[in-house]
């Protein structure tokens, strides 16, 4: 797409945004009669300085797969400013076609405990009657921030590994309160929030799915006894957060219970085989996301399947995979490639072709138990 025209105006009254924007378009029409205004979606971003630069690549995709009115809010703990005082822009641009559409912007400055003021200048000029959907770039020193603008759209894009488990009990509405000390404000609700962690993981997922499609693996469910994962560790010597997401997809799939917690992982009692499973954990390479997953039954079958990132495992984009099913001195190997470029590619992925959050909510609740127990626990 090239660019069509801008008219930007610095300093507006907020209480002026509304008209600022209505005259910058008709300056711009008075150049461009086949320009359109698009009314039809509200969107708003929220960071802070430490997730700013990521921003622009945001709009640039939600400018094409939403195009309408768009909110960009700064937070900062230092700003001095008025909040009375925004940003005003129309940007168009020429699509391949010939189109030329138009996307709208107020852009503001505030600390933390401005928001709700800000509510109000969102109230006034958001589009009437269309959706709201936010993207939030904030430390997790501003989680309560981050609540409340999950509570106000109709769809909020975060990211769950910079939220407390408490803030995360209360997107599932789950009664772990009771043995993790958070207190749930909302019941049953979390639909309306889209983790990026948990689309950043679809690939690894659907290889999975991908490598239990075939008769020689699927015969190691009933059988299992070992998942083995290669992942990330923090400075602290925990897994990344990614990785319980992960354990918790695979333990709502399986119909896996921890029964027991060491340093090495967990053990799991297999709900439908009755038998034991252990999950264990270790260190793989730096990153956020998992480079090898082993499923294994017990020694005398032999049947094993791996799923591993090759090396490299970023190559153009492209996520690169490997499969091995072994059965004896048997291997068979199949190799595949996945689009990955971070959270702006999950959240243009999610648009343009969908992205199941299906199992989201029960693979969180599994993920944030598993997080919450002490090495060497024992169930009853």
């Amino acid at each position: 797409m090239s660019s069509g025209g801008t008219k930007e105006f610095q300093s507006v009254p907020s209480s002026d945004a509304g008209a600022t924007l209505a005259r910058a378009f008709e300056e711009l029409s008075s150049e461009n009669e086949d320009l359109v205004r698009v009314r039809s979606a509200t969107n708003l971003l929220v960071y802070d300085g430490e997730h700013e630069q990521d921003i622009d690549q945001f709009v640039s995709v939600l400018s094409e797969v939403r195009p309408g009115r768009f909110f960009r809010v700064g937070v900062s703990e230092d700003f001095r400013g008025k909040l009375d005082d925004v940003k005003v822009s129309v940007r168009c641009e020429r699509s391949d076609t010939g189109e030329v559409y138009c996307v709208e912007f107020i852009e503001m400055q505030l600390s933390p405990l401005e928001f709700k003021k800000f509510e109000s200048i969102l109230s006034a000029f958001r589009y009437p009657g269309v959706p709201l959907h936010a993207v939030v770039r904030l430390h997790r020193r501003h989680e309560k921030l981050t609540s409340r603008v999950i509570e106000i759209a109709d769809r909020a894009f975060v990211s769950s590994e910079r939220l407390s488990d408490s803030v995360l009990h209360t997107l599932i509405g789950s009664d772990l309160e009771s043995a993790f000390g958070s207190s749930s404000r909302r019941s049953g609700e979390g639909s309306n929030t889209v983790d990026l962690n948990w689309l950043a993981l679809s690939t690894w997922r659907q290889e999975i799915r991908n490598a239990f499609s075939t008769p020689i693996p699927c015969s190691l469910l009933g059988n299992m006894s070992l998942i083995s994962l290669e992942v990330p560790f923090n400075e602290k010597g925990a897994p990344s957060w990614s990785t319980y997401l992960l354990c918790g997809w695979l333990m709502n799939r399986l119909g896996l219970a921890v029964t027991a917690s060491s340093s090495h992982g967990f053990e799991c009692h297999n709900e439908q085989t009755k038998g034991l499973v252990e999950l264990r954990l270790m260190p793989g390479a730096e990153g956020a996301l998992p480079t090898k997953v082993t499923f294994a039954d017990s020694e005398a079958s032999g049947v094993r399947v791996t799923v591993r990132t090759a090396v490299p495992s970023l190559v153009e984009g492209l996520m690169q995979f490997e499969t091995v099913v072994e059965r004896g001195e048997e291997a068979f190997r199949r190799s595949s490639s996945e689009k990955y470029d971070g959270d702006v590619g999950c959240l243009e992925r999610y648009y343009k072709i969908g992205e199941s959050t299906e199992n989201y909510l029960s693979s969180l609740k599994e993920a944030l138990s598993l997080r919450g127990l002490e090495a060497g626990f024992r169930g009853v």
